[in-house]
């Protein structure tokens, strides 16, 4: 962090609000600027947020940079938890706080429960009842490891990832890491690690695409790594390796078979290799850290995902074990993977093939059609490795997402809109975003090319609502029999009708009346049907001019359209001619292509002359464009 100075964002004055995504709405942002990350402390903090507006009983959190505040937020509460915010700070010398004040607790709780719901909310029951059931989930999540840890595959020969290509038949990595945990007095020295933390040692082995394959929670810190691997091998579910596979570890244990250690008393750590490696086994150890360096950037995704397991929790120790494995475990439904242009394209093709044959019907398509789409894609990139579920399943609700979010922008669009020539979103970039506030990923569509867009619509467009038949208050059509006519009746058969409708009166007593008719003014209805006529024969007028306007400008499209084609035909013939004249070098055909082909006169001219003249024609051409 460049001398050791950032700035500080703290967004006050407004309330987080848990309607869908978490987002805090409302309020106003103030900027420290350039505050000495070594004399922030938490109580320097507060002083600072009292300054726009903290007061006791308010609270404060952060945010993890590049991290959605569903996904990365914490409480600063003293001076560690300022410690982990200033080290995420240090990457855009930016930290970012929000400030939760005192009372707006209510707001959200009538947020999600409704407005004047006086029953019983979910935050007033027992804790019991809370803890009873939340255990009952983690009990039904833990019995679906079958499910959630993924199979090991080796990797085969002809492997072209630039890191695992080196180790034919490898399964993965596997590491062990430090989860801080409270426990009782009495039990803290066998939770101390050799890093002074009182955590437990958590065995994980995840595959290439970290995923992970097996995850062993609980043993005390103390334990060294071997200790743990030992047991994990020795249980009835445990780690299994099949012969002639191997994972990769590092020197905490031991090379033996199925498990490949790096060399020792060598350059290990990727921050070692400032200058290339200088014997075999350096070389070894390089490509042996960069693919073993897989099950480090796992563990340190999944601890900046779950904040239960970057600090120590208040629950036991046995119901944080339970809930840092089902952490784990449901990490693999939040793998991501980012497409290439290549695969986005094959995938919107082959949906535009499948449009036209039986696989699509007036529901979408038929069961089974992302197995489809994933052989098909398996033929052109074999090496690609997308599976049906979740990678083609969460690509095509991303699209269709995206594309319902184009075709209500080409409808309600306001201070943005979409260029259909380029294909994109377009316009005031603080108006789009302002809208695409409330809209989930349609932030990354703002002037990013949609180059497949028109097959997308021919794919999805008639599958989406895009709320045409919708109308708000005021554009109902009212049926003629159901509106009441306010004309005032003037004559007297009319008033005594009026009479009679208002003293035809319920028999019963009841003090509803009968269904009073009125009558239009003849005169009324006249002058009513001429100013319809009169606005109609202007609205005819205008319609005719704009046809004639029209007709004028598609006229000229079609005469550029005309003009444009013969200009090329002309191209290619120049092009035809040039190569045929024996007199004339490769580069002096080149050039006069560029020079002679960039007007169309002078194309036309020299396609007109004979064969003799074409040559002088061109060498004049030649020298005009050299001086």
């Amino acid at each position: 962090m460049e001398g050791d100075f950032i700035h500080i964002k703290i967004h006050h004055g407004g309330s987080f609000s848990m309607e869908g995504p978490l987002t805090y709405d409302g309020g106003e942002v103030s900027i420290f600027r350039d505050c000495d990350s070594e004399r922030i402390s938490y109580f320097r903090l507060v002083r600072m947020a009292k300054d726009v507006g903290f007061k006791d009983g308010d609270e404060l959190y952060y945010t993890i940079p590049e991290c959605s505040l569903d996904e990365g937020i914490d409480l600063l509460h003293d001076d560690n938890s300022v410690l982990k915010m200033l080290n995420f700070a240090k990457k855009n010398n930016l930290a970012e706080i929000y400030v939760k004040h005192k009372g707006h607790e209510s707001n959200l709780v009538n947020q999600r429960s409704g407005t004047g719901n006086k029953e019983k909310l979910p935050e007033e029951r027992s804790p019991e009842s809370v803890s009873r059931n939340f255990h009952k989930i983690l009990d039904a999540v833990l019995k679906l490891w079958r499910v959630l840890l993924k199979k090991p595959r080796p990797i085969p020969a002809n492997c072209t990832d630039g890191r695992w290509t080196w180790f034919k038949n490898c399964l993965g990595a596997l590491d062990g890491t430090y989860i801080e945990v409270h426990v009782p007095k009495v039990d803290k020295p066998r939770f101390r690690s050799r890093k002074k933390e009182v955590a437990t040692n958590v065995l994980g082995v995840c595959a290439p695409d970290m995923q992970f394959i097996y995850v062993l929670p609980g043993w005390e810190g103390s334990a060294h790594d071997g200790r743990v691997l030992r047991d994990a091998l020795s249980r009835p579910n445990g780690l299994r390796i099949p012969r002639g596979c191997y994972y990769l570890v590092d020197a905490g244990y031991k090379n033996c078979e199925g498990f490949l250690a790096p060399y020792r008393s060598q350059r290990y750590h990727l921050n070692d290799w400032t200058n290339p490696p200088n014997t075999k086994e350096e070389l070894f150890n390089m490509k042996h850290s960069a693919a073993r360096n897989t099950i480090e950037r796992t563990f340190g995704l999944l601890k900046m995902r779950w904040g239960i397991i970057r600090n120590p929790s208040y629950y036991p120790f046995d119901t944080q074990n339970t809930k840092s494995k089902r952490s784990k475990l449901t990490s693999k439904k939040r793998d991501k993977r980012t497409w290439t242009a290549e695969e986005e394209k094959l995938l919107i093709d082959i949906l535009h093939q499948m449009n036209d044959s039986s696989w699509k019907v007036d529901t979408g398509h038929k069961s089974g059609y992302l197995t489809y789409i994933e052989k098909e894609m398996a033929k052109v990139l074999p090496h690609a490795d997308l599976k049906a579920d979740p990678h083609i399943k969460s690509k095509v609700k991303i699209l269709k997402k995206q594309l319902s979010y184009v075709l209500e922008i080409m409808q309600n669009g306001s201070g943005f809109g979409w260029d259909d020539e380029m294909k994109m979103v377009v316009g005031d970039r603080d108006t789009y975003m302002g809208w695409a506030k409330s809209r989930e990923g349609a932030g990354p569509l703002y002037m990013k090319p949609m180059v497949n867009f028109d097959k997308l619509c021919e794919v999805y467009a008639s599958d989406l609502a895009q709320g045409g038949s919708a109308k708000g208050p005021g554009e109902q059509e009212v049926a003629e029999d159901e509106s009441p006519v306010h004309a005032e009746p003037t004559s007297e058969p009319n008033k005594k009708n009026v009479a009679q409708a208002q003293d035809n009166t319920n028999p019963s007593g009841s003090s509803r009346q009968g269904r009073k008719r009125t009558y239009l003014d003849d005169e009324a209805a006249e002058l009513g049907l001429v100013s319809v006529s009169n606005t109609l024969a202007k609205f005819l007028e205008a319609e005719q001019e704009n046809a004639k306007t029209m007709s004028g400008l598609q006229q000229a499209l079609f005469h550029e359209a005309e003009v444009h084609e013969q200009t090329s035909a002309n191209r290619t013939k120049l092009l035809d001619i040039l190569q045929n004249l024996e007199d004339l070098t490769d580069e002096e055909v080149v050039m006069a292509v560029r020079v002679i082909g960039r007007d169309a006169g002078q194309t036309e001219l020299f396609l007109k002359m004979r064969d003799k003249y074409q040559v002088v024609f061109v060498r004049q051409e030649l020298e005009a464009a050299k001086k």
